[in-house]
């Protein structure tokens, strides 16, 4: 699994529900540089927090892990 991460800066903006992502770039775990853009496989899952090492974020990332094989399985 491809694990994208990003400092976003402090003048991003909010996402509506349903639009589209502005194409993040981003290093993965063997130093490539990857675009959302260049995901054209399937869906791509982009999970958001708003700050790392909370219970909130830290089950949700859980229940990530936990449903990882059913997100494969529905083309994630």
């Amino acid at each position: 699994m491809t694990q994208f991460a990003r400092w976003i800066s402090p003048d991003a903006h909010a996402l509506a529900l349903g639009s589209p992502l502005p194409d993040v770039e981003a290093t993965n775990e063997q130093g490539e540089r990857l675009n959302l853009s260049q995901r054209t496989d399937g869906w791509v899952l982009v999970y958001f927090y708003p700050r790392a090492g909370t219970p909130g974020c830290t089950a949700q990332a859980c229940s990530l892990r936990d449903a990882y094989g059913d997100l494969l399985g529905h083309g994630v």
